[in-house]
């Protein structure tokens, strides 16, 4: 554990992980950045977690679980929640959203946004954001239909679901436009909090 760290109550870290280290960034200069873990953290063997370059901070959410030998380059953001599996990689500035689930081997390029309650199939790779509630999977990643096993794990109800199938379907199946499938999910579906989210994400 290095520099300036600050790690929230019963997390546990395991025999090799390195918390806090430089960036792998050229551009770093040694500036006073750190690492931020939420309360409730498990973080495994080998895993590295490597501080902000330039200024700030890379965040870990609270009750998160991060695996064997996964990454976490700089300045990425993870929500709450959140599992990443063995050898899975973040590159910098990534954001994570609540409850996202990383399979294996997976690779996320910088900049990229992963949506809440998506999961995300082992050894994909993805240079693009990743819509909250779906499956993406594959090299380059597809979305390949609703979560529906992380959906039910969290509670949220059938009617939220079958929206969000409705909502999938009009977006990737429909032949639509992502200009017109969005239009017809805001005036002919449900507005639930979830389908807000999804427009938001799109429109931003």
């Amino acid at each position: 554990i290095e520099g300036k760290t600050e790690i929230g109550a019963n997390c546990e870290l395991i025999a090799a992980c390195s918390i806090g280290l430089p960036p792998q960034d050229i551009s770093y200069k040694g500036e006073l950045t750190g690492v931020k873990i939420g309360e409730n953290t498990i973080i495994r063997e080998y895993v590295t977690i490597h501080r902000a370059t330039k200024e700030g901070f890379t965040v870990i959410g609270k009750d998160c679980f991060l695996m064997n030998c996964v990454h976490i380059a700089h300045n990425s953001q993870l929500g709450n929640n959140v599992i990443m599996a063995n050898s899975s990689i973040l590159g910098g500035y990534s954001i994570v959203k609540d409850f996202v689930f990383i399979s294996a081997t997976c690779v996320v390029h910088q900049h990229c946004c992963i949506g809440e309650s998506s999961m995300v199939g082992g050894m994909t790779a993805t240079r693009l954001d990743l819509p909250p509630y779906f499956i993406a999977d594959g090299r380059p990643a597809k979305i390949r239909g609703v979560n529906k096993v992380g959906l039910r794990r969290r509670s949220i109800k059938a009617e939220v679901r079958t929206e969000l199938m409705k909502a999938y379907k009009l977006i990737y199946l429909s032949g639509l436009n992502a200009a017109n499938a969005l239009e017809k999910i805001e005036n002919e579906l449900v507005q639930f909090e979830e389908i807000k989210k999804l427009i938001n994400f799109f429109k931003t």
